[in-house]
């Protein structure tokens, strides 16, 4: 499962920054998949006994990232919402990277 969340993410990421990002729909779909990366992290954090302040802090900055990206939508701005995209990308992947290589509990 955690293979396959790492997998899923970075494949988005792969697929979005090799396709050009100047549609209006394609800024709307990075507002929907940062919006589900962001949710899936979550809902992996939440069933953590315990998180590492780290990690805590990783996610506090992609979500910080993925309210600005839908500033930036709203506001029109591609460039922007692009750079936030990738930001988010990056913190959700590096948090789905250390879900991969945390060992499981027994």
């Amino acid at each position: 499962m955690k293979t396959a969340l790492t997998f899923a993410l970075f494949a988005l990421v792969t697929s979005m920054i090799v396709a050009p990002a100047f549609a209006d729909s394609k800024l709307d779909s990075f507002v929907n998949l940062a919006n589900q990366a962001r949710t899936q992290v979550k809902i992996q954090l939440d069933k953590m006994p315990s998180v590492s302040d780290d990690i805590k802090s990783l996610y506090a900055q992609g979500d910080s990232e993925t309210e600005q990206l839908i500033a930036s939508v709203k506001k029109g701005d591609q460039a922007e919402a692009k750079t936030h995209f990738l930001s988010a990308m990056k913190a959700f992947r590096q948090i789905t990277q250390y879900f991969s290589d945390a060992p499981i509990a027994p």
